[in-house]
């Protein structure tokens, strides 16, 4: 899927690759790398998690980690858990939408 992002902003290159197993021996999370050249100094750089805890630990969990749950905890009372219930993918998207929306208006992802 990210890939598939930078490809629609026109990256010249975007490549998926493959870290191989872990040290738990589960496939390990793929890496993704583009590069984008407008023409122009380098403006953004994006980097970004795409991982959760591994469910191949599960003496890591409270609670099965496919299953979201909203549970009492701390000051916060009902709080939610589950695997990827909170991390960084969000504000990925947000600022993915962003980019996705100047090229939409402008044609560009070129500074003027």
């Amino acid at each position: 899927m990210v890939k598939g992002f930078f490809e629609q902003l026109g990256c010249q290159t975007a490549r998926v690759y493959d870290v191989g197993i872990t040290e738990w021996g589960a496939p390990g999370n793929p890496v993704v790398y583009a590069k984008c050249d407008y023409g122009a100094p380098p403006r953004s750089r994006s980097t970004g998690s795409t991982d959760t805890m591994p469910v191949t630990q599960p003496d890591a969990w409270k609670e099965p980690p496919f299953e979201g749950k909203l549970i009492e905890q701390g000051p916060y009372k009902k709080v939610l858990i589950g695997r990827g219930a909170s991390n960084s993918k969000g504000p990925e998207l947000a600022y993915w939408n962003a980019l996705m929306s100047i090229k939409a208006v402008t044609g560009t992802m070129r500074s003027t």
